[in-house]
């Protein structure tokens, strides 16, 4: 076990290591399922473990499930895609904010999109001839700089979509489309 704790002191060994480990058919109980051990009015490791262990030979221990390497690539890269999301989403409402404190935000061009190429280029445009537009130019630059991260985060997503079994499950539906599946991700704001 020692060997185990030092080869993975940055993550939890994934299913893939146990055999390597000397493990064979390596079952891990769902933690949130067995709360009742903790509930138990008998505190003892060695009634819980027995326990563990009845449900176990009997086929009932509820199982957790561990991603596979590939699983967790595609999960970090939808993580990173939704945080983005978020803070892409912020960032706007902040933008939107500062033009509406500062009096200019009804002299932006008509758009039912706040982001449009259009109000963009009227936002980079504007000039107060003082330390505001700094702030303004840096917020933008962000925007575009995050906007511009989602690129690559996106094609990595549709890459792995075209390969996931799942997935083209779900592409069977009338009207999905691979290319569709990172634009239908939930991101707030963009």
């Amino acid at each position: 076990m020692r060997e185990s704790r030092s080869r993975h002191r940055h993550g939890t060994p994934g299913p893939q290591d146990s055999e390597g480990l000397g493990y064979r058919g390596l079952t891990v109980a769902h933690p949130t399922e067995l709360a009742w051990i903790v509930k138990s009015k008998r505190k003892n490791d060695r009634i819980d473990s027995l326990e563990i262990a009845k449900l176990h030979m009997v086929g009932m221990l509820p199982e957790s499930h561990l991603l596979e390497r590939h699983e967790q690539m595609f999960r970090d890269l939808l993580i990173q895609r939704v945080g983005l999301g978020v803070e892409i989403g912020r960032l706007k409402d902040r933008v939107i904010s500062h033009l509406k404190r500062e009096g200019v935000y009804q002299s932006l061009p008509e758009s039912s999109d706040n982001s449009s190429a259009a109000r963009r280029g009227a936002i980079l445009s504007l000039s107060f001839s003082d330390q505001r537009d700094l702030v303004m130019r840096t917020m933008m630059y962000r925007l575009a700089f995050l906007e511009g991260q989602c690129v690559p985060l996106e094609a990595s997503i549709r890459d792995f979509a075209r390969e996931d079994d799942d997935v083209k499950l779900l592409m069977t539906n009338p009207g999905s489309t691979t290319t569709s599946f990172p634009s239908s991700l939930p991101t707030s704001g963009t």
